[in-house]
């Protein structure tokens, strides 16, 4: 049985995302996420998503993006949004750029604990992780906040095996 998709993210400085997109082809990209981006970024600047990864995105993915009050609109943008990045057949990777970063990361940080706790225990996807949700989106908005201080973009980056 293959292992579940591992999904990270990264807040990316503006020196990081320039080398990032120097790599025009997907094989370049693949590399420049394996061996140059864990040394650019410091374990503060990125936010990995574990189990709770799948049943995240099939919350985003099976809401209704026409509901403002639909599950998490901040992210579903956040996990299915931004510009997505061609690495090849066994990534997913998806660019948030600075300037759309600092809304969401005020719209994250506006919801108040007990509101994201209703939100997840709500979505039948996330009934048996209601917990680790709630760490990965603190986790989230954690990082979101940061890179909206930086001025940086923020990386998401899917490793499907």
């Amino acid at each position: 049985m293959p292992a579940p998709p591992a999904a990270k993210l990264f807040a990316l400085s503006r020196e990081a995302a320039r080398t990032m997109f120097g790599c025009r082809e997907p094989e370049a990209l693949r590399a420049f996420l394996e061996t140059e981006l864990p040394q650019l970024v410091s374990e503060e600047q990125r936010v990995e998503i574990g189990s709770v990864w799948g049943p995240l995105r099939a919350a985003c993915a099976a809401a209704d993006e026409d509901t403002a009050a639909g599950f998490f609109p901040e992210l579903r943008l956040i996990l299915l949004g931004g510009r997505e990045l061609q690495a090849g057949p066994n990534y997913e990777v998806r660019l948030m750029r600075p300037d759309a970063v600092p809304k969401i990361a005020a719209d994250l940080a506006a919801l108040f604990p007990e509101q994201r706790r209703e939100r997840i225990a709500a979505e039948p996807a996330l009934a048996a992780h209601v917990e680790e949700a709630l760490g990965a989106v603190e986790e989230i908005t954690r990082l979101y906040g940061q890179a909206a201080s930086a001025g940086a973009c923020v990386l998401l980056v899917v490793e499907l095996t």
